[in-house]
């Protein structure tokens, strides 16, 4: 689980890393997710001590923050780390407080990341706007618990919740209204090549060795075919795979023991998935044939591993795959990545729903089991874009035709 230092004390941050164990964890959110969210509460903080806010003062007094200030903050979440870190800096400079507390991600490295612009995106600012809030929501109402029923604070402490939280998630940038260069599947060529150069006897797959070309094989298509994600795919156990019953159990592990340093797991709920006879072919002959020969494959239970090492394949290893797929074989698309794979078989489900005449309850309802998503998702319509613009295209020359007649 990620935890927030204190920077010039060494020491954990009680508030961020009470707010991420008492909040974050509960809700079961993966690393990476409660990773994102200490971020913005970085961010947060930063903002405040370039501000010159003692938060804690400030609740003593009866008081929070203004709205001046929290449009302040929501303009902080727009800059990269880099230039709150040198603002909340100078700042420290100029007042001298040495014990001023500013935090940062153990390991981070923030300012190696930090890009050289001046804005980050509008779905960074609205993620550090979310998180910042709810840090906020939840430090107010933990602010309240001890203080007596007629102390006026508490009423202060409870309008901040309309005063300050809904006023900061407000001032959220909207999501962009064009969906013009957003990520589509592979078409039905573009598919079909990838399948074709990803096997193992195939003279354009650009893999030297047999065990990385079967290994290989078998990732691609587990992805393109079942719409998995990079997390859930490396986090995937050979036992998972039942051989007996055709199925895939992707499973959310976030306390199971893993060397990696950045750990995958599932974002959304556990399902299991059927795996055609193709499929279970391929897996079992790597699991047999392939990995069983590696030997520190044999310390885990994790599917796919390094050819070398036997150590359970990283997250970067697997983009690697898509990187070596486009940068060797040239024709390839030059988009593709690992998430791409799931956006294809969104579309390609699409496909098999309009020929099977399902009706659109149908349909969402498949999407949703298979996916792995809650049935208040809305998050079809995210790989849906090139089927929703092929049948408007249709529908649109269609009613042309009939004014024309």
């Amino acid at each position: 689980m990620p935890i927030l230092q204190d920077r010039l004390l060494g020491l954990p941050d009680y508030d961020g890393n009470a707010f991420a164990v008492v909040e974050l964890r509960p809700r079961h959110l993966a690393a990476n997710t409660i990773e994102q969210a200490l971020r913005s509460v970085v961010v947060l903080k930063l903002a405040l001590e370039h501000l010159e806010i003692d938060l804690d003062a400030r609740v003593d007094q009866g008081k929070t923050l203004t709205v001046g200030e929290v449009d302040a903050i929501a303009h902080a979440c727009q800059l990269p780390l880099a230039r709150l870190d040198e603002m909340a800096a100078a700042t420290r400079h100029r007042t001298h407080s040495v014990a001023a507390k500013v935090v940062s991600l153990e390991r981070a490295r923030m300012k190696g990341k930090a890009r050289s612009v001046e804005a980050n995106s509008a779905s960074t600012v609205g993620v550090r706007i979310y998180y910042a809030a709810e840090y906020l929501s939840w430090y107010f109402k933990r602010k309240k618990v001890p203080l007596d029923l007629h102390d006026p604070r508490r009423r202060v402490l409870e309008n901040a919740e309309d005063d300050v939280v809904s006023a900061l998630k407000e001032r959220a940038p909207p999501h962009g209204r064009s969906n013009l260069g957003k990520p589509e599947g592979l078409t039905k060529a573009e598919m079909d090549m990838l399948l074709e150069v990803s096997e193992p006897d195939s003279p354009r797959n650009p893999w030297t060795t047999l065990f990385i070309r079967i290994r290989n094989a078998l990732l691609v298509r587990l992805m393109v075919k079942t719409g998995i994600r990079k997390g859930e795919l490396g986090g995937i156990y050979v036992s998972d795979v039942d051989f007996r019953k055709g199925s895939l159990l992707i499973a959310r592990r976030p306390d199971a023991p893993d060397p990696r340093k950045k750990k995958p797991n599932a974002k959304t709920r556990d399902r299991v998935i059927p795996l055609g006879q193709d499929l279970l072919r391929m897996a079992q002959d790597y699991v047999l044939n392939h990995r069983r020969s590696i030997l520190g494959a044999r310390r885990h239970e994790f599917l796919f591993v390094a050819e070398d090492t036997g150590a359970p394949l990283s997250l970067s290893a697997i983009d690697l795959v898509f990187i070596d797929l486009r940068t060797k074989c040239p024709d390839m698309p030059a988009k593709l990545h690992p998430h791409l794979m799931r956006h294809t078989f969104n579309e390609r489900l699409s496909e098999e729903a309009d020929s099977k005449g399902w009706s659109d309850e149908e349909e969402r309802k498949v999407r949703i089991e298979l996916n792995g998503w809650s049935e208040r998702s809305k998050t079809a319509s995210v790989y849906t874009r090139r089927r929703v613009r092929e049948k408007a295209r249709e529908a649109s020359l269609g009613l042309q035709k009939k004014l024309e007649d």
